[in-house]
């Protein structure tokens, strides 16, 4: 099943990580298992938890458990795997690391096969970036 595309990089026709992907001026749907993945896992790490009016327990619990809160690293890398893992279409996380910088900001830089075999490297894509 193809979804509509987003961006998950930036170039010259598509400045926006993000928006709906085109390709020569063309809404693209995507093609691989793969494409499908990196971008639910993206949306999925952005969707705070309450956010989606349609359905408040879904997305990541950053006001809950996250941001402003001295929750264990353990508790924190946890909650962001079960978030990946919950992705239809990830059959394991091979590895996974949160990267913390000095302005307060974390990358997730992981790996996970998916159900057709496939790995899937976040290094291939935009960082997965939380800041405040």
């Amino acid at each position: 099943m193809a979804d509509i595309k987003i961006a998950l990089v930036a170039d010259a026709d598509n400045p926006d990580v993000g928006d709906l992907y085109l390709e020569n001026g063309t809404v693209r749907l995507t093609e691989t298992l793969a494409e499908t993945v990196a971008q639910t896992v993206r949306v999925s790490l952005l969707l705070f938890k309450g956010e989606w009016f349609l359905d408040p327990t879904q997305g990541v619990p950053y006001w809950q458990s996250i941001l402003g809160i001295k929750t264990p690293i353990s508790i924190v890398n946890q909650i962001f795997r079960t978030a990946i893992l919950a992705v239809t279409g990830v059959k394991s996380l091979d590895s996974f690391n949160l990267v913390t910088a000095a302005d307060r900001s974390a990358s997730l830089v992981f790996a996970c096969t998916l159900t057709d075999g496939t790995v899937l490297r976040s290094s291939d894509y935009a960082p997965y970036v939380i800041g405040v």
